[in-house]
């Protein structure tokens, strides 16, 4: 068996920040769940967004009992999680979910999954820092540490049924209790966090300040490196081709000069793009005319463009490609936008605001970018995809390497 490196703590999450180490190449948490005769889970809080995440693996696992602890400390487990739980027990004939609130005696912290298969004579044992939320599993930095000695197993099966006796029943009048207290606290809590998020927020910015300075000495160190010059060459070279496949002002193109414009993926791969957007091509030409219209302040463009409400919307264009269409017609203005830019610039603590429309996401983006390429003495925007290109697929590999 291959050794064991850092993964997805859901292995069909390959961007998660949620990881998982030590366990065999192939492990596959939610198929281990699947496969499992006995599931003991403890939890310091429980969401709904988490469960949702396991459910359908939960639901049709070969466990007969499943056994879920949950916390109640500073009541962050979600009440409708609890009453979900408690309705399949109910529900359920064929398969057993036991759930309580852990005991009040102590804070209840920890996260901990044991994954029995009493078939294959294996148990799985999870520790680590992953509540049950989508950003315990997902999108919150977390680390879990896969443990399947027979020893562990052991003491921590009976660590685990301790806590479980330890712990009351959740009947009804525990629960409204809890909820209750739920409820009450509910809009307190939201003060505090609003007053934590306030005061951690002059920290974000020197961070942010701190990740830019980083951005830029990187970036400058990149351009002057001989990969460096030659991917900012092939960027001006790509843009070129771009501008002859699409006829800019009058975008005269057909189906061939299309589709070779698929194929050049120098400002973010188009491999996901349907094939069949060419059926398209008359209003994906009146889109691109719009876009070249600069009477037409530039946030109204790209929202009728992208927004799928918008006048010139077309089904399959996005971001990427309307970006790629602005950068050709005003390239010292306007930059790419990509996933691979979209990734390096929220490690660099440059942040989009998602309640914004996508042409003023755009607009702000063009505003933060122009002032990094002067910052990194470039003359020109479509160099600057080079970098972050090369940033990103740097990231991905130290993580692919680990």
């Amino acid at each position: 068996m291959d050794a064991p490196k850092l993964q997805p703590f859901l292995k069909r999450s390959p961007g998660s920040k949620s990881v998982l180490a030590g366990a065999p190449v192939d492990f596959d948490f939610l198929a281990t769940l699947r496969h499992a005769t006995s599931i003991r889970v403890a939890i310091a809080f429980g969401h709904m967004t988490g469960w949702q995440r396991i459910e359908t693996a939960v639901l049709h696992s070969a466990a007969r009992d499943i056994f879920i602890l949950l916390g109640q400390a500073f009541f962050q487990t979600e009440p409708e999680l609890l009453a979900l739980l408690l309705a399949r027990k109910r529900d359920s004939a064929s398969l057993r979910i036991h759930v309580k609130l852990a005991s009040s005696a102590s804070t209840f912290h920890p996260k901990v999954w044991i994954i029995e298969n009493r078939r294959a004579e294996h148990t799985h044992v999870i520790v680590g820092s992953a509540n049950l939320s989508n950003g315990g599993l997902e999108s919150n930095i977390e680390c879990s540490a896969y443990l399947d000695s027979p020893g562990v197993a052991t003491g921590m099966r009976d660590w685990f049924d301790a806590l479980w006796d330890a712990s009351p029943a959740l009947t009804r009048e525990r629960f409204e209790a809890y909820r209750e207290g739920y409820e009450s606290t509910l809009q307190l809590r939201k003060q505090l966090r609003a007053s934590v998020d306030a005061a951690a927020l002059d920290l974000e910015h020197l961070e942010q300040s701190w990740r830019r300075e980083e951005a830029i000495k990187e970036a400058k160190r990149y351009f002057l490196s001989p990969k460096g010059i030659a991917a900012a060459k092939r960027r001006v070279s790509a843009m070129k081709a771009i501008r002859k496949c699409l006829k800019p002002r009058s975008f005269d193109f057909g189906q061939p000069e299309w589709n070779q414009f698929l194929e050049i993926h120098e400002f973010g791969s188009m491999k996901r793009i349907r094939r069949d957007t060419a059926e398209r091509l008359p209003a994906i030409r009146r889109a691109f005319v719009h876009l070249a219209d600069a009477s037409i302040p530039l946030v109204q463009r790209v929202d009728d463009v992208i927004r799928r409400d918008g006048r010139f919307h077309v089904y399959g264009m996005g971001r990427n490609i309307v970006t790629k269409v602005l950068a050709m017609l005003e390239p010292q203005e306007r930059p790419v936008y990509n996933e691979a830019v979209g990734e390096a610039l929220k490690s660099f603590g440059y942040r989009i605001d998602q309640r914004k429309s996508p042409g003023e996401q755009y607009e702000d983006y063009c505003r933060e970018m122009t002032d990094f390429v002067l910052a990194c003495g470039r003359k020109e925007m479509l160099s600057i995809d080079a970098f972050f290109e090369y940033y990103f697929h740097g990231k991905i590999k130290k993580i692919a390497d680990r």
